[in-house]
């Protein structure tokens, strides 16, 4: 059996067609044609046959992982998952995956140390999540804490301040009708979801200037309470009323004076 023609596929730059003896033989990447050294008129036997046949399916599987790389660089972990499930869709044995990972990381490919770094970058700077958000998700992907915790030297406090400024103001905007307390209740709890340390926290709430969010307080109150109000009287009245709307508020983080004066101030509660 001899190689009759090579052909360049129109439609799929990189791939060839193979004719052995005047008929088409086999669909083959560009790796599979220089692997062989491949030409018009060399002989081929059935186990150099069954060779390239088997080479071609093994490219197939390099291909997907190049194609999986080409939207972000992957952890070693993400890519053993992602070649695991297509090299069975593609009958291919477990060591084929071995055998790719071991190339991918030796041309540079698959490398935890550097993605880690490009994940903290984005994150970091894109993203504006906190350090232990980052640890998280790099956990998840399968890298080593060794790594993680190197990386992580290089998100400085100054950086994790103004990402999560950044994050507070933006969540703020939305949060005019709170009570002091409640705003800076909800806005340590949001910054610490969003995987900040407790330290940076503190620091930047103590500093921060939540009454240019918040509308005036009284007038807030006022507006919860008249809310609370419609909603108690119709199961209670009296003293009864009086105490659960002054819990009710005082859960919203409104402070004891406050509720007191507005409560003074509604004529319902002028003979309690």
């Amino acid at each position: 059996m001899k190689i009759t023609k090579i052909e360049v596929q129109k439609k799929h730059p990189g791939r060839y067609s193979l004719y052995v003896d005047e008929a088409f033989w086999l669909g083959i990447n560009e790796r599979v044609l220089l692997k062989f050294a491949l030409f018009k008129g060399q002989s081929l036997d059935q186990a150099l046959m069954d060779q390239i046949t088997a080479y071609e399916v093994e490219s197939k599987l390099y291909q997907k992982a190049l194609n999986y790389l080409s939207f972000r660089m992957r952890s070693k972990q993400e890519m053993t998952t992602y070649l695991k499930k297509q090299a069975k869709v593609l009958d291919l044995p477990h060591q084929a995956c071995d055998h790719l990972l071991t190339q991918l990381e030796s041309e540079g490919l698959l490398n935890d140390q550097v993605f880690a770094q490009m994940y903290l970058d984005d994150a970091q700077h894109l993203n504006a999540k906190g350090p232990k958000l980052i640890e998280q998700d790099l956990r998840q992907k399968g890298v080593q804490a060794e790594i993680i915790n190197h990386v992580l030297e290089n998100y400085s406090e100054d950086q994790a301040l103004a990402n999560a400024h950044t994050l507070l103001d933006k969540y703020l905007r939305t949060k005019s009708k709170l009570s002091l307390q409640a705003a800076k209740d909800k806005a340590y709890q949001h910054l610490y979801q969003k995987g900040f340390t407790r330290d940076t926290i503190k620091r930047l709430l103590a500093e921060f200037d939540f009454q240019a969010y918040l509308e005036d307080q009284d007038k807030v109150l006022a507006h919860q309470a008249n809310k609370l109000l419609a909603k108690y009287q119709r199961k209670a009245q009296g003293y009864d009323l009086k105490q659960k709307l002054y819990l009710a508020l005082r859960r919203k983080g409104f402070d004891n004076d406050r509720i007191n004066d507005w409560l003074a101030q509604t004529p319902i509660f002028e003979n309690e």
